[in-house]
């Protein structure tokens, strides 16, 4: 298993200035901008084509938005590849939204967010501090389209790009994990409980 985590002391040499790090923690600001973002080109999500698991610590901040992505992958022929929020239920997975309040996250307060997927089952899973909150089917056969542009903080309205205000996520991340495999439930608990990876 090929384990990708992003690793925030690389990252720091990516951040626009109004991201900081604290320790471990992106910390994005209170005030929505459009020049608050992480931007990575082309990521190695090649070996995440078929199955994949992403979690993250989060704690959002109100920032009077209401659509706020944390989480935003693009490619050439297709937007919101993924697109991830914490702060409504707009949550994608290739184009199509979970749609589900379960995956809302309190402000202010840390909680530990993971999707799952893989191309055998279809099914996409949303765990919340560990407990499977949402499921949904994905089209049978669709594989994750590699080759993209990868947005922490702000949600790509064009490849790379289109930011707005009012679409910048406030909040912290922590220990985002991005994994080729998708994990069982129990293997999501682990993760919550002890920040271990299952074999």
């Amino acid at each position: 298993m090929k384990m990708m985590t992003i690793m925030l002391v690389f990252l720091l040499c990516l951040l626009p200035s109004p991201v900081n790090s604290l320790g471990e923690v992106l910390r994005f600001s209170s005030t929505p901008s459009t020049g608050n973002y992480v931007i990575l080109n082309n990521p190695d999500f090649q070996s995440m084509e078929t199955s994949f698991t992403l979690c993250s610590w989060i704690r959002p901040r109100n920032n009077g938005n209401t659509q706020t992505n944390w989480f935003s992958y693009d490619v050439t022929s297709y937007t919101n590849e993924m697109s991830l929020s914490a702060t409504n239920a707009w949550n994608a997975l290739f184009g199509d939204s979970l749609a589900s309040s379960a995956t809302i996250l309190e402000f202010d307060v840390w909680s530990h967010f993971c999707l799952t997927w893989d191309l055998a089952s279809t099914k996409r899973r949303v765990y919340v501090n560990g407990v499977e909150v949402a499921n949904k089917a994905t089209a049978s056969g669709r594989k994750l389209k590699t080759g993209g542009v990868l947005v922490l903080g702000q949600d790509q309205d064009s490849l790379g790009g289109g930011f707005e205000a009012s679409q910048a996520f406030s909040g912290d991340l922590y220990n985002l994990v991005v994994l080729d495999k998708k994990l069982s439930s129990e293997g999501v608990s682990k993760l919550y409980k002890s920040g271990d990876v299952e074999d």
